[in-house]
């Protein structure tokens, strides 16, 4: 029992840590084209982006964390 703690541990730790730094990255791509570029992209547009990116990185921090254990 106690490895499947370890195995848990491990699992939350790596899933935190990735989704840390991929949404850090997409807030900052995000905050430069508004800063850049503020009337090329709708707020429609930047919303179906955000939910894109959010689901994105759910799923790349599932495979990352699911490869660590």
């Amino acid at each position: 029992i106690h490895h499947y703690f370890h195995n848990v541990e491990l699992f939350v730790r790596t899933s935190t840590e990735a989704a840390r730094l991929l949404l850090m990255l997409g807030l900052s791509v995000e905050r430069y084209q508004a800063i850049a570029k503020p009337f090329s992209v709708s707020k429609v547009q930047a919303s179906w982006r955000a939910l894109i990116f959010c689901g994105v990185t759910c799923g790349v921090v599932i495979l990352l964390s699911a490869i660590s254990i």
